[in-house]
């Protein structure tokens, strides 16, 4: 299916410690609502655009947000929210979402980085987002809409992935899916880039614990998958829980100091086999690799080939 990649604001309510976002997008607050109709206008009559990674910053910060989600469903586009899901703790503006689209047409993945409240809220550097956070992904899964609670696997959490699993299960229904990512390097501080320096293969043992976890239930309606990690992650046996290997996006869209839109289309995958040993990898015809900053930063030390 052709996706865009549609960033409509970058103001957040929250301080992550390894935001992807840079100091110079930062400054940059939201993209005019006319600038972002006319985006989306000319990437679904010139490219096809059928699904939109709709994202920032927080997108449901933007002044607009109803309307833009309005727009995108009256073009018959899919839409994918990331947010952080504090707006979406207040029932009320969950039920403005469903007024304004067809529940069908949506998916939010929100990112929880620990099962403790206090990691969770040191990492993200926001007070009492824990609990609203858990609240906003409970309000949309009841709305009927796809939910996805995503966990970026980091040098604070790698060795407590079974029990992030275990805590998913007990506090989510089934029709909450779970995402395991790595983390795009590009938007941290140089002097603090080697503190999160992690190892994919260090991450194995707890990975396939964690699994082995998933499977004792008999694979339940829920699923959990890896994206954006490569294959040296884990044993074959478990490889059937990665994603494969991404394409990029026909459209990448975000605000300008002017609020004017920035666009390029048919733009790369950032994600992907950047390296000698991944080249010379057994895998490397299935593996979906990683970010680029991982591998621009750490070269070769991050993954172990199979060969």
């Amino acid at each position: 299916m052709n996706s865009a990649y549609l960033a409509i604001s970058y103001i957040c309510n929250q301080k992550c410690s390894f935001c992807p976002c840079t100091k110079e997008e930062k400054k940059f607050k939201y993209m005019d609502f006319q600038e972002v109709k006319d985006s989306v206008f000319r990437l679904k009559e010139e490219l096809g655009i059928m699904e939109v990674v709709l994202s920032g910053g927080e997108p449901t910060l933007h002044p607009n947000f109803f309307d833009i989600i309005s727009y995108l469903d009256s073009m018959n586009i899919k839409i994918t929210l990331l947010s952080n899901a504090e707006k979406l703790n207040d029932i009320n503006f969950v039920r403005e979402i469903s007024n304004r689209i067809n529940s069908n047409n949506i998916s939010v993945i929100t990112t929880i980085h620990s099962q403790t409240e206090a990691l969770h809220e040191r990492v993200n550097g926001s007070k009492g987002s824990f609990r609203k956070t858990i609240r906003g992904l409970v309000n949309v899964n009841q709305a009927g809409f796809h939910t996805i609670v995503k966990h970026c696997v980091t040098k604070e959490n790698y060795t407590e992935l079974k029990e992030f699993f275990q805590f998913v299960d007990n506090t989510f229904p089934q029709s909450v899916d779970m995402q395991l990512c790595s983390i795009d390097y590009c938007g941290l501080e140089e002097e603090i880039k080697n503190n999160y320096k992690l190892e994919f293969p260090r991450i194995r043992p707890y990975l396939e614990k964690m699994f082995d976890k998933y499977l004792e239930k008999g694979e339940p309606g829920r699923l959990v998958y890896c994206f954006n990690m490569p294959l040296c992650s884990a044993d074959p046996f478990y490889w059937r829980f990665f994603t494969p290997k991404s394409y990029g996006y026909e459209g990448y869209v975000s605000p300008n100091r002017d609020g004017k839109s920035q666009r390029a289309y048919n733009v790369d995958s950032n994600v992907g086999l950047y390296t000698n040993a991944c080249k010379k990898c057994k895998a490397n015809q299935l593996c979906a690799g990683t970010y680029r900053t991982a591998f621009e930063l750490f070269g070769d030390s991050i993954v172990k080939p199979y060969v």
